[in-house]
């Protein structure tokens, strides 16, 4: 099992270096036709748009397997460590549930946008474009319902989580 969640890790980084050089590439292309050759790719911004919602998101799956995702901690610092081990506990709960009812609307959005049949850019259906906002709150929830009920994870040598 520690194996498969090493490869679902390294997949996951892999998608998200892949989307943030098609961002980067794209924008760095955007700026150089416009500037350049006054033209510019018609689809290219609202791309490049979408590629930030794919990479925020994406990017917070990962931070949230490792158990880096960014938290509020002024109270936690301030307890006993048996303490601060319920409290932790009980918040990652609060924000599973909270990720769960963001995946809950994210798909209905995404569901609203599959009828009403809009496209995003170029060809690509709007709904394809939000599918992510369910699918990362969706995984972020079951990882913060998994820290809820056996920890957060500790980063091995290479800086990476189990």
């Amino acid at each position: 099992m520690k194996n498969v969640l090493r490869w679902l890790a390294r997949l996951e980084e892999v998608a998200l270096a892949g989307l943030l050089l098609a961002m980067i590439g794209l924008a760095c292309t955007q700026i150089i036709l416009r500037n350049g050759f006054d033209s510019g790719i018609s689809w290219g911004d609202d791309a490049v748009r979408t590629l930030v919602l794919w990479v925020a998101l994406i990017g917070s799956m990962v931070a949230a397997g490792r158990g880096e995702h960014i938290r509020i901690e002024a109270l936690v610092r301030y307890l006993p460590p048996v303490a601060a081990a319920v409290v932790a506990r009980f918040v990652d709960l609060l924000t599973a549930c909270l990720c769960a009812a963001l995946a809950w609307y994210g798909y209905e959005f995404a569901a609203l946008e599959y009828e009403d049949g809009f496209t995003a850019f170029a060809a690509v259906p709007s709904w394809y474009v939000v599918s992510v906002i369910p699918f990362a709150f969706g995984v972020i929830g079951v990882r913060y319902l998994l820290h809820s009920l056996f920890g957060r994870p500790v980063a091995d040598e290479e800086g990476a989580a189990p």
